[in-house]
């Protein structure tokens, strides 16, 4: 049901006409028509001059504030309060009791995020009741705040806590080519600074790396495939055995390095001869790959 259906629903069982409840608010029913259409929304002051012409509460009409944005209850609210004042006749808890605060906004606004966007609704709420019943809600309130894990002053139980006290992750961030390396035919990359960089988080096996870089192509399959990318210590010492990058002639390699040639794990690729005479540049040690 729509709050203009609401609207007509009250007004229809209280028995009045648009024109008979426009008048009991000091508006024309053209107003009063407008609302019960849909065609505008009241402002909450205007819903509470109709709500009070048909001596009902705004909860009453039903999830009334859903209409309204957390913006415009809070604006409510603050109108509200220059005519509000909340005055503590009982001991506080010291933390409440120590800031010797009664204004309505500054309590709000010491309140968390989610308290913020629920305290507008808590208030509408609370104040449909009568006095026995807003006496009953005071009561089981104290009683929450007596419980462990609900009150402020437990900040290991509060989600917002938490949250703001998580140590920040940090991170590596280092070189990255990604024009790439070839694990197939070769590309040139002699002389190219790095292009970008990339962000990785501080775990061992990423602190040892100098740069990053992409690999291109299958010849190194299993164990690094086409887009995979690379990490790679330079001024490393390579053994027969280990895999690294290599420059020959201009064009970029990802190798296993052999005695006397460069070797292809993918045995669907050549291994690549090292003949006397050929430049061959060793831009560092393949240590290990981006795991994502």
């Amino acid at each position: 049901m729509t709050l203009g259906e609401s609207i007509k629903k009250a007004r229809i069982e209280k028995g009045y006409t648009q024109k008979q409840l426009g008048e009991l608010c000091g508006m024309a029913d053209s107003a009063i028509r407008r609302y019960e259409n849909g065609a505008a929304k009241p402002k909450l002051s205007t819903l509470r001059r109709i709500t009070d012409a048909l001596k009902i509460h705004i909860v009453d009409l039903g999830p009334t504030l859903n209409f309204y944005s957390v913006e415009e209850l809070r604006e409510d609210l603050e109108k509200s309060d220059k005519k509000i004042k909340i005055t503590f006749s009982t001991k506080m808890p010291d933390s409440v009791e120590g800031k010797k605060r009664n204004n309505l906004i500054e309590i709000f606004n010491e309140l968390s995020s989610h308290g913020k966007d629920e305290a507008p609704h808590l208030l509408y709420a609370f104040s449909s009741l009568n006095s026995t019943g807003q006496s009953e809600a005071v009561k089981r309130i104290r009683e929450l705040s007596k419980i462990e894990g609900y009150r402020k002053d437990d900040p290991e139980y509060d989600p917002e806590y938490q949250k703001a006290s998580a140590p920040e992750s940090k991170i590596i961030v280092l070189p990255y080519f990604r024009a790439g390396v070839s694990a197939g035919s070769g590309i040139f990359i002699l002389g190219n600074e790095a292009e970008d960089e990339i962000e990785l988080p501080d775990l061992p096996e990423y602190e040892a790396a100098d740069f990053a870089i992409d690999i291109n192509g299958d010849s190194m399959e299993p164990d690094f495939s086409h887009d995979d990318i690379a990490l790679v210590q330079q001024d490393a010492e390579l053994s027969p055995g280990d895999i690294g990058v290599f420059v020959i002639n201009g064009d970029a390699f990802i190798k296993e390095l052999g005695e006397n040639e460069l070797i292809s794990r993918n045995k669907d690729y050549k291994n690549i001869p090292i003949h006397e005479g050929d430049n061959v540049v060793c831009m560092g040690k393949v240590i290990g790959k981006v795991m994502y």
